[in-house]
């Protein structure tokens, strides 16, 4: 097991808390950009259904599936190296003191589950 020095460590819990913030950010961004949809649309289904009604909704379809897909993006590029840290972190310690992304992070639960990513159990 690698030894690590006092900087290393302090620059590992950094990066976690960083990370932490980055994707709190992007799930912020995602409702954000959800409400802005919902009014666009709603606007939208005020008009009249026309050829400017079509073009604006395949560029505002266009627009939204970029931010959407964009804000998955970067929050599962986070979500993979936060469970690098967190794993690297309890090996340190000996002891599981960092989980949530391991066990409760939507990347690993999936984003509509309720409940922790728990192993199954074989009885024996």
């Amino acid at each position: 097991m690698k030894s690590w020095s006092l900087l290393e460590r302090l620059g590992m819990f950094k990066e976690y808390d960083a990370l932490r913030a980055e994707i709190q950010a992007r799930t912020s961004h995602g409702f954000q950009i959800t409400a802005i949809g919902g009014g666009v649309l709603t606007w939208l289904l005020s008009r009249p259904l026309d050829y400017r009604f079509w073009v604006i909704i395949v560029l505002v379809s266009v627009v939204f599936a970029g931010a959407v897909w964009t804000i998955f993006r970067d929050i599962n590029k986070a979500s993979i190296r936060l469970k690098e840290i967190e794993q690297e972190i309890n090996a340190m310690a000996g002891a599981p003191l960092l989980q949530w992304e391991s066990r409760w992070g939507s990347a690993t639960t999936g984003y509509f589950s309720w409940g922790p990513q728990h192993k199954k159990k074989t009885s024996s």
